[in-house]
């Protein structure tokens, strides 16, 4: 199962108690409010609510792919860090939006998952000045128009590549680093290759 965000996300003050650092993570469809709260809450798709869509997948393989600005994270105490590393840095990386939602995951056997995030917690995610699409969903389009297999690690590593280029050309003096945590058992193909 592959689900696709582009657009905008943010957050507000956990009411559940589960949130480490005190935030629930939200994305923001088109019909989002921001009035106040409650309607926040209403009108947002809250990061709880799709860790619960998540959990009814259990026993797929499933890979999010959010492209929003600090899509890796947004807090330093938060994230599905344990044992989980970005195959671009070779390090620990931070998701936020389903941290404990991932947690309870695990808890009830969904282990097969994968996030790959277009920028790390601290970095926005940039629109390309060319007014077409979003820096990481166009390199991830360009992948799409390739001949053969589409295999996500090999997808990760180029889109980082075409991404971190592209952001450090256009937009001197910042950066946009796709990230990807991999908690899959095996390859994942975007697009098969043929028998």
């Amino acid at each position: 199962v592959i689900i696709y965000w582009s657009g905008h996300g943010s957050r507000c003050a956990d009411d559940g108690g589960d949130e480490k650092d005190g935030l629930d993570e939200y994305l923001v469809p088109h019909d989002g409010r921001l009035d106040d709260i409650d309607a926040i809450r209403n009108s947002m798709i809250m990061d709880d609510s799709f860790g619960r869509w998540l959990q009814e997948l259990d026993g797929r393989r499933i890979l999010v792919i959010l492209d929003t600005c600090h899509s890796g994270g947004q807090g330093g105490e938060k994230g599905i860090t344990r044992g989980v590393h970005s195959l671009a840095a070779k390090e620990e990386v931070e998701f936020d939006f389903l941290d404990s939602e991932f947690a309870r995951m695990k808890d009830i056997g969904q282990r097969e998952t994968a996030l790959l995030a277009s920028s790390t917690a601290s970095q926005v995610s940039f629109e390309r000045k060319e007014g077409d699409l979003s820096a990481m969903t166009y390199f991830l389009v360009r992948q799409y128009g390739q001949q053969g297999p589409l295999e996500l690690n090999d997808v990760h590593a180029a889109i980082r590549e075409g991404v971190t280029k592209y952001v450090e050309e256009k937009f001197p003096g910042t950066t946009q680093t796709p990230v990807l945590v991999n908690q899959l058992s095996g390859p994942f193909y975007l697009r098969p290759g043929r028998n």
